[in-house]
């Protein structure tokens, strides 16, 4: 019907390609006073009612190649063709965003024999894990054995690269350990604390407070020629305040036990067993009050320094989801039971 010819015309028009349609008129219908006009059919059409209705000559209905294909040659020129939906974007590829940063080597593990995975805490960028190749060649941009525990670097890498291990650029000692390596204690301490401090950091965000207090204790305890028997005491419970579950000092009363679940000193046994007694919790607040300068004025015998350190380990598994037993805890406390420093 014209109508329905109309609507392809408008279709076409809509789409910015009018001349795109061609009518062709049977001969029988060619003139417009001979062809039906209506807007709807009735119901019930038999064939050759239905034909006459909607201007059909059924003796002539056949394809009618003689219009189709100069049509479809028409419409296949530039001038006439639809246009083409543009290719699909490529997905985007991730910007560069290079990160210099000094940081702290907390734990390194063998991924295979070409490359070690370590987790460095950074300044910058909070708790980093990269891929780091095993090269031996001294002219090496990254040497894998600068990646020592506690190690103090500065570092270089991509922080946009795809996946979650990084691959650092450039790797260079920022601060240069001259005694922890080589002395027994203190590597004892630099091993316990940097597995502690793999386990009490993992994800950890940006946070230029811890990352300086760690940086700090480590430089201090790489140059002190004195006394450091408590220097893990005195850092694990200044540490807690960086992690927000600092142990609630005013609180703190002669006779009072410390309840490790709640972090507070509280009058009566609490009714569970994670708590310090009276004893050992009246010690809690002088090593609160200590300092690297002063721990050493403060003596504790092997078995109490091991007890205390017993404790604060269990308040950390209490404060930290999936805390471990840690492997250098036992080793840590067998040194310095037999040996005040």
């Amino acid at each position: 019907m014209d109508r329905d010819l109309d609507l392809v015309r408008a279709a076409y028009r809509l789409s910015g390609h009018p001349d795109a349609v061609e009518v062709h008129h049977n001969a029988k219908f060619a003139d417009p006073q001979s062809r039906q006009d209506l807007s709807a059919l009735p119901e019930g059409l038999d064939r050759d009612t239905y034909y006459r209705l909607v201007n059909v000559d059924g003796a002539n209905h056949y394809y009618k190649n003689e219009f189709v294909f100069p049509w479809l040659k028409k419409i296949g020129s530039d001038g006439c063709r639809p246009p083409r939906a543009p290719p699909p974007a490529a997905p985007e590829k991730p910007q560069c965003m290079f990160v210099k940063s000094r940081g702290i080597v907390l734990h390194t593990i063998k991924y295979n024999d070409a490359q070690i995975i370590c987790h460095v805490l950074t300044e910058q960028a909070g708790s980093v894990a990269f891929m780091v190749r095993i090269s031996r060649s001294p002219r090496a941009a990254v040497r894998h054995t600068l990646f020592q525990p506690m190690a103090l670097l500065e570092l270089e890498w991509n922080q946009r690269a795809a996946g979650g291990l990084r691959h650092p650029r450039a790797v260079q000692t920022a601060t240069p350990l001259v005694s922890i390596p080589f002395h027994p204690h203190k590597s004892a301490i630099a091993l316990f604390l940097s597995e502690f401090l793999y386990h009490a950091t993992r994800g950890e965000d940006p946070s230029p407070g811890l990352f300086a207090y760690i940086y700090r204790s480590v430089e201090w305890l790489d140059t002190c020629r004195g006394s450091f028997a408590n220097f893990h005491l005195v850092f694990l419970l200044r540490l807690a305040h960086f992690l927000g579950f600092e142990p609630n000092l005013p609180t703190a009363r002669a006779g009072y036990y410390f309840d490790l679940e709640a972090g507070s000193f509280v009058p009566d046994r609490p009714p569970h067993a994670h708590f310090v007694a009276p004893e050992d919790a009246a010690r809690l607040p002088l090593l609160m009050r200590m300092d690297y300068g002063t721990m050493h004025l403060f003596r504790f015998s092997g078995t109490e320094r091991s007890r205390l350190l017993e404790q604060i380990n269990a308040y950390y598994r209490l404060h930290i989801p999936d805390f471990p037993e840690l492997k250098s805890l036992a080793v840590l406390r067998e040194l310095f039971s037999a040996s005040p420093q």
